[in-house]
């Protein structure tokens, strides 16, 4: 094999003591070995991926250890990705876990889907779920797909004791904390209104208080709190400013 140093192409060695289990290099060559099977199939025409539009469609989704396969539900594509599998096992020395598989369907019969489940030895799961902690599968306008992001700001609230902390101190873990916890998820779903307000709401007690299950006085509006600092604000970012400007990111670059 070969390699691309400083943007040139290196001679040809041989790959004698492998790699160590540990290492990072690892998971990469190995799972390059299931990509390159899964095109090869698409490109030969076997293997059918999920068409989201008229001109594309994707087949896998990878990071790191977790993978995510789309086929359409028919027969053919399960013996394509029986097959990939094989192939991939025989490649890699490795073995899938199909146990720690699961499987999913969207508009498929439930016999098509136990046929699969059986096929492949795996558990059938429904949606939503979640996949790099993120939920696929629900519905965003419902605040109870909100509640793990919101116990999640509550459950680092508890770990400090916000009333011995300065108002600066307060200031600082909003900005570098509170407002980075709710980003991952903001930037794929516009959080509904009633979520922004609690997330806010949290936000504001801790500022002025250091507690958020109490209601105290804010002496301060929290539109001018979240102006900057040459405004007469405390430069706090407001969650519904930046989950706008997240979201529409990420849309510009999905149709860039």
């Amino acid at each position: 094999m070969s390699v691309i140093v400083n943007g040139s192409t290196t001679k040809d060695f041989k790959v004698e003591r492998g790699l160590r289990q540990d290492d990072p290099l690892s998971l990469f060559f190995v799972m390059e070995a299931l990509t390159y099977l899964t095109n090869k199939t698409v490109e030969n025409g076997d293997f059918k991926g999920f068409r989201f539009n008229e001109d594309e469609e994707v087949s896998l989704l990878q990071f790191t250890d977790d993978t995510v396969i789309m086929t359409r539900g028919n027969s053919d594509n399960l013996w394509c990705m029986k097959a990939i599998f094989r192939d991939f096992e025989m490649m890699s020395s490795l073995k899938v876990n199909f146990l720690k598989s699961k499987l999913y369907g969207i508009h498929v019969g439930d016999w098509l889907m136990e046929v699969a489940s059986n096929f492949f030895a795996c558990d059938l799961h429904r949606f939503p779920f979640k996949f790099l902690g993120v939920k696929v599968g629900d519905i965003s306008r419902k605040i109870n797909m909100w509640r793990d992001l919101i116990n999640q700001v509550k459950n680092r609230l508890e770990l400090w004791k916000g009333r011995k902390l300065s108002f600066a101190g307060r200031v600082v873990l909003i900005n570098l904390v509170f407002n980075t916890i709710p980003i991952y998820s903001l930037s794929f779903y516009k959080a509904p209104c009633k979520v922004l307000q609690q997330i806010r709401q949290i936000q504001s007690n801790f500022l002025w208080h250091g507690k958020e299950d109490k209601r105290f006085i804010h002496w301060v509006s929290w539109s001018n709190v979240c102006k900057t600092r040459d405004k007469g604000g405390l430069g706090i970012k407001d969650v519904g400013a930046v989950n706008l400007s997240l979201f529409e990111q990420v849309e510009m670059a999905c149709y860039a």
